[in-house]
């Protein structure tokens, strides 16, 4: 599966496309703390609260996990 997060960079809200189920999705700073911890499904949309940087953003599904860089403006 092609899993796409966008946009990127964002501001308040981000968008994750192509997941086939429910995954469970943790944003964490470069500092390794974790600031958003939810579930999304497919086309999901989370709003976020978080100050200007860079984050990785960890999507775990059935089928796989994957890691992905987020730049907040």
């Amino acid at each position: 599966e092609q899993v796409t997060l966008y946009p990127n960079p964002a501001e308040d809200k981000i968008f994750i496309k192509g997941l086939t189920t429910k995954a469970k999705v943790t944003i964490f700073s470069l500092t390794g703390q974790k600031v958003y911890n939810g579930s999304v499904v497919n086309n999901g949309q989370i709003s976020l609260q978080l100050h200007a940087g860079i984050y990785l953003v960890k999507i775990a599904s059935d089928q796989s996990t994957l890691t992905k860089k987020l730049v907040i403006k």
